[in-house]
């Protein structure tokens, strides 16, 4: 199973952490950044599978290329944000993490306002 992998990294990585933040915390910052890279690679996988489905379910609902795009563009965006959110308050910088999150929901605003814009155009052409 995936996850025994996935958790085996993490307590991995964790262990390397504290040693080397008694060690030599420039390098335990470091070890925390690339266990994190490590854990998003391995499930690259998982990602490339829900992106696959996601594009055959759009093309079996007959939704446009362009909505499906953007659905995903908002699914990666929120969740670059997320780890790097949560790297920022792992390294004892949550004021960068927050406007990091403050800059992703501008982000993820400005990118669904075609989805916005159809959505309200279909709401008015039922309305009329």
């Amino acid at each position: 199973m995936e996850i025994f992998k996935i958790v085996s990294i993490a307590l991995v990585g964790v262990i390397i952490f504290v040693y080397l933040k008694s060690v030599n915390s420039e390098l335990s910052t470091l070890s925390l950044i690339a266990t994190g890279v490590i854990l998003l690679l391995s499930v690259v996988g998982y990602i490339l599978e829900a992106v696959n489905l996601f594009t055959n379910l759009s093309f079996n609902l007959g939704l446009e290329e362009g909505v499906f795009k953007i659905v995903i563009k908002i699914i990666v965006i929120s969740y670059l944000i997320e780890f790097t959110e949560n790297l920022c308050s792992d390294l004892n910088a949550t004021g960068i993490g927050n406007k990091v999150s403050l800059c992703g929901k501008i982000i993820i605003l400005v990118t669904a306002f075609p989805l916005i814009y159809n959505l309200l155009q279909a709401v008015t052409s039922f309305i009329k």
